[in-house]
């Protein structure tokens, strides 16, 4: 479920308006993806449409299934990136449009790795850098490990 609301440039909440609505999916790979196969790039499939009305709030939610795209095999950890689109109609027929993406995946977690390019065998310590973030390029907080 994706929430949203409609504001008016002056501010105030557009309360009663016609929410049209759109979810496409797109499948992406990893990038370590293309070492094993050649470039894979999948196109737009619509996933639901429709319509909703926004509250007293000027709130609505647009309610779909995450369907995965059952061509690709688990294991390659597809990303499946959902593509919201949202058209407001006031009720002076003015619209106004919006667009948001949610990623969801098999996995939920992507870490990546940076160090220095040459390291010093004589030096006691090498700093490794560990970050890791949701199918959304949010941080998420992780144990911290110390090797010794």
């Amino acid at each position: 479920m994706v929430n949203g609301f409609a504001k008016a440039f002056s501010g105030a909440n557009i309360t009663d308006a016609n929410v049209v609505y759109r979810v496409l999916r797109k499948t992406q790979f990893p990038s370590w993806y293309s070492w094993r196969r050649p470039y894979f790039s999948s196109e737009s499939r619509e996933i639901t449409n429709g319509e909703v009305v926004t509250d007293s709030s000027g709130d609505f939610s647009i309610k779909f299934k995450a369907i995965p795209d059952k061509s690709t095999s688990e294991e390659n950890l597809p990303i499946f990136t959902y593509q919201i689109t949202a058209d407001v109609t006031d009720i002076n027929g003015e619209t106004r449009s919006a667009t948001t993406t949610v990623k969801v995946g098999y996995h939920s977690l992507l870490a990546s790795i940076s160090m220095d390019s040459n390291i010093d065998k004589n030096q006691q310590k090498t700093i490794i850098n560990i970050e890791t973030n949701n199918l959304n390029n949010q941080f998420v907080r992780t144990h911290m490990v110390n090797i010794q």
